[in-house]
């Protein structure tokens, strides 16, 4: 999870994710720049986080047409 968010931050709003999960500002950054480490709590929500961005990412591709 982390791994796939150091390859992508390039992408990514990494403080907008932690706004989103109410997480306090640069814990997930210090997690993704080997800082520290993702704490328990916040792992669940992160991971639910993913998947439904990955899930809206997958159904909007499939119903437009570029």
């Amino acid at each position: 999870m982390i791994e796939g968010l150091r390859k992508n931050k390039n992408y990514l709003s990494i403080r907008g994710i932690e706004k989103e999960l109410g997480m306090p500002a640069t814990t997930l950054i210090k997690a993704v720049n080997e800082v520290q480490r993702l704490p328990e709590k916040w792992k669940q929500p992160l991971d639910d986080f993913i998947r439904a961005l990955a899930k809206n990412l997958i159904t909007e591709n499939s119903t437009t047409d570029d």
